[in-house]
């Protein structure tokens, strides 16, 4: 029987004949790729063999060259290995010259004991003075044993010799007068002043360069130049210190600075700065007792009522109590001030009576109300 296909059939078979030859193509294609494409040979491509040079070279060698060497340690060292056999005899005569030679030599040290000088017992070194020995009087006649003397009846030796000073220490922080200048010169800073006056404190600057410093500052036209000095004066409370500032024309400042430096005056008011105020009221400049004077007629009210603020810095108020600070602290200025009063100045003397009178008053009543 006879089997008839339809067109459509036809098309499906040639299709998948079609489709079975290519993939038999692309699978022999496969196999045909070569291995080492496929796969990486470990064994036939990595050696595990340490490398070795085959072939030694160097750039430094003695070829061409004449050395001598010659090993004398060995030779030495060959010769000692072969000792020669003593006999009985010569090991005999050894012992013999060894003992004849420990006699000789007790003999020898013994002469020499007995031969040696009493001063040459004991030698004296080279620049050294030899004291001589006091006379000693006999004082045993009956021949008795003598004692030995003691140790300090021998020579003493004094050494002459200068003594070596130590030199004194140098503070590489120290600058001249100068250096200080120049320093202020090129940083006119409450920081270069503040540097100053740590110099000052460590003794690394004298107390006269310190004060010309501030004079040279004070006398500046610039007036942050004035506060600088200011600063450095405030910061060093002295007789000088307190003149320079009281000698400072005033009126040129700023409300600013000049509440600043009525602060560094106000400072003089406190105990331990009044002896400064003592010895400008026993000076002969009119003008410097006048502003002392000033100054304590119009702190000494406010003392005496609790008010320290243009005493202490304001950032110290707090810590201040009013048994710090007493018009009774005060009395020691009483002697100068009654030789202004019986001077009778027409300008000084009401002055000095005004602050005499008011240290005296409360004086009086501290007395009294001690006394209750």
């Amino acid at each position: 029987m006879k089997t008839t296909l339809t067109r459509t059939e036809k098309t499906i078979v040639g299709v998948t004949f079609m489709g079975v030859v290519v993939f038999m193509g692309l699978f022999t294609q496969t196999n045909l790729i070569p291995k080492s494409f496929i796969a990486f040979d470990a064994v036939g491509f990595i050696n595990y063999q340490m490398g070795r040079a085959n072939e030694g070279y160097s750039e430094y060698s003695l070829k061409g060259r004449d050395v001598d060497h010659t090993y004398e340690g060995l030779a030495a060292k060959a010769a000692a290995a072969v000792k020669p056999v003593s006999t009985q005899a010569q090991i005999d005569a050894k012992k013999k010259a060894d003992e004849l030679k420990k006699k000789t030599t007790v003999a020898q040290k013994a002469k020499t004991k007995t031969n040696v000088p009493a001063a040459q017992v004991r030698p004296i070194a080279k620049n050294q003075v030899t004291v001589a020995k006091t006379p000693q009087v006999d004082t045993n006649p009956n021949n008795t044993p003598p004692v030995s003397a003691p140790e300090y009846a021998n020579p003493v030796a004094v050494d002459t010799a200068p003594p070596v000073l130590a030199q004194p220490a140098v503070d590489k922080n120290k600058k001249s007068l100068a250096q200080w200048r120049a320093a202020i010169q090129a940083s006119p800073t409450r920081e270069t002043v503040t540097f100053l006056i740590e110099a000052l404190r460590k003794n690394q600057i004298s107390a006269t360069d310190y004060q010309t410093l501030t004079q040279e500052l004070i006398n500046q036209p610039d007036e942050k130049m004035k506060g600088l000095g200011i600063m450095a004066a405030r910061a060093n409370p002295s007789y000088i210190s307190f003149a320079q500032l009281m000698r400072m024309p005033a009126t040129e400042l700023t409300p600013a600075m000049k509440s600043y430096y009525d602060q560094a005056l106000g400072a003089y008011m406190q105990p331990q700065n009044i002896a400064y105020l003592n010895q400008a009221l026993m000076t002969n400049d009119k003008n410097f007792v006048g502003k002392t004077l000033v100054l304590l007629n119009s702190n000494l009210p406010k003392i005496n009522q609790g008010d320290y603020s243009n005493v202490v810095d304001s950032r110290n108020l707090r810590g201040v109590e009013k048994s710090d600070f007493s018009v009774v602290q005060f009395k020691g200025l009483l002697p100068a001030l009654n030789l202004i009063v019986s001077a009778e100045d027409p300008q000084l003397s009401p002055m000095a009576q005004q602050a005499s009178s008011y240290i005296e008053l409360n004086n009086q009543t501290t007395i009294v109300s001690q006394n209750n």
